[in-house]
């Protein structure tokens, strides 16, 4: 049964938005792990940035970092052994959010070495002091991968207390089954499933 959307849906004082991992070596077919269809998502996050910077809502985006001083997961290793040569590196246009996307002055961009945004990463200190300590309760979560980085994210904001609203249309996985996966894991116990147009309506509704 789908789990009942909290009310109101997001209240921009106490609300952010991520957008996990969108960079060129992702979305771009010249990138070193391009997404299939990922494309088709990027309407939906421009829109819900865009609507998130006018009501002054925190814009974070999260980077995938890899270099050549560590190692890589071992499994990460196996499975995508053309990371150990090139993708992701620091100072690359692959490990670059894509144009389409572009971050402003004011968004704030966390770099990560491992799938969860929260994972040896600033972004905890960001969100509980951004508002005033503690002010913001609610994530806005998109970007890729569905069932990779970003459901990383969601369970570790959820096992922080975060509400979590997890937007299915601006999310993209290598596969649909997995993409759906994720969701059903979400609306089980970790948060709403919610489309673009829910938080653009619930936006709307609070100014």
């Amino acid at each position: 049964m789908e789990p009942v959307l909290p009310t109101p849906l997001v209240d921009p004082g106490r609300t952010a938005l991520l957008i996990i991992d969108m960079q060129n070596d992702f979305v771009d077919e010249r990138g070193v792990l391009p997404v299939p269809g990922i494309r088709r998502i990027l309407p939906q996050i421009q829109v819900l940035s865009d609507a998130c910077r006018r009501r002054d809502i925190p814009v974070i985006y999260t980077v995938l970092v890899h270099d050549d001083t560590y190692n890589l997961n071992p499994l990460t290793r196996v499975r995508f052994p053309s990371l150990q040569q090139s993708g992701l590196r620091p100072g690359s246009w692959g490990v670059e959010v894509c144009p389409e996307l572009a971050p402003q002055p004011r968004d704030i961009i966390v770099r990560k070495r491992r799938h969860s945004a929260f994972y040896g990463t600033d972004l905890e200190i960001y969100l509980r002091n951004l508002r005033g300590r503690d002010a913001i309760d609610t994530l806005v979560i998109t970007g890729t991968t569905t069932n990779v980085c970003v459901e990383s994210t969601v369970r570790d904001a959820f096992a922080r207390d975060y509400k979590v609203l997890l937007v299915a249309d601006a999310c993209c996985a290598f596969d649909e089954h997995l993409h759906a996966a994720t969701l059903d894991n979400v609306r089980y116990i970790y948060g709403w499933v919610v489309t673009t147009q829910q938080v653009l309506d619930a936006l709307a509704s609070s100014a």
